[in-house]
């Protein structure tokens, strides 16, 4: 393991990191991690803007669930107007929490709670090895390595909405790791009011996720469309050297979201029929940020 602190350039923003950490290790060889999605999320709310506010200036809202160290929320911090991250977990909010005070962030509400389809206190499940993105309420999560902790606060998302008084939701990316069904069963006032994009990872194999496409529509307001990022070979394998590439680039390409899984995990985008027309399908890997 490495242990390797730096300090990095990170689309116009500082961002201070460790080499022992997955998603910084990725930040400082590949300038981002997940770059393919935070393009697309890019690409999206310039989208977004464009037609429903006839400006492509900073505008709109983002909602980060399960954002860990806070890296897509800063990536669009200067993207959009607000956003409200939600991210329980101590140990990841302090590291979050301290690259918005580095960097002068203002349009950034950090949540320290969890969402569910419940408002109670959970054992979270913390990540003890260099990938500190796997921190979950499930419980299956053990078998990678995560140990029970503390117990953390979680709340039913449209309770949690009303009372915070967020009207705006433009994006939601959700990933958290397995407990993505218990927030979408929570947020259903909230999603058919709005009806935003969303991205959610989905965690094939999991008790308490989905076990189904059909499953997973259900749990969505009507008309939505399915797609992911083609990452993934036609026999179902994980192209790798088209994902180096990627990872390097920020390229992506949505296809239709077929095929469900017996384990892994996919990012799949929720789309509402009305708004497939300005989805970003494909990218070619380049971003202007301001």
């Amino acid at each position: 393991m490495y242990n390797y602190s730096f300090e990095k350039e990170f689309f116009g923003l500082k961002y201070q990191g460790n080499l022992n950490n997955n998603i910084e290790f990725n930040i400082f060889y590949f300038g981002a991690f997940e770059k393919p999605l935070l393009f697309f999320l890019a690409d999206t709310i310039r989208r977004i803007n464009l037609e429903y506010r006839d400006s492509t200036e900073q505008s709109g809202c983002f909602c980060d669930i399960g954002a860990n160290l806070g890296q897509h929320s800063l990536f669009m911090s200067r993207l959009v107007k607000q956003i409200h991250a939600f991210e329980p977990f101590p140990k990841a909010l302090e590291r979050f929490q301290h690259h918005v005070e580095l960097n002068q962030i203002h349009n950034i509400r950090l949540h320290p709670v969890g969402l569910s389809d419940t408002n109670e206190n959970l054992t979270f499940y913390a990540p003890q090895s260099r990938n500190q993105g796997i921190g979950s309420f499930d419980p299956s999560t053990m078998q990678k390595g995560n140990v029970a902790s503390e117990k953390l606060e979680v709340v039913k998302g449209d309770d949690y909405f009303t009372k915070m008084k967020i009207n705006c939701l433009d994006i939601v990316k959700l990933d958290v790791e397995g407990f993505e069904k218990k927030v979408l069963v929570g947020m259903q006032r909230v999603l058919m009011k709005h009806r935003p994009i969303i991205v959610c990872e989905v965690s094939y194999g999991k008790e308490v996720s989905f076990n189904s496409i059909q499953q997973l529509r259900e749990t969505l307001p009507e008309e939505y469309q399915l797609f992911t990022f083609n990452t993934r070979k036609p026999d179902g394998s994980k192209a790798r050297k088209r994902g180096a590439k990627a990872r390097k680039t920020g390229t992506y390409q949505l296809v239709p979201f077929i095929q469900w899984r017996l384990s892994g995990q996919d990012n799949v985008i929720a789309c509402p029929k009305e708004k497939q027309r300005i989805l970003p399908m494909q990218g070619i890997g380049r971003i202007a940020v301001p």
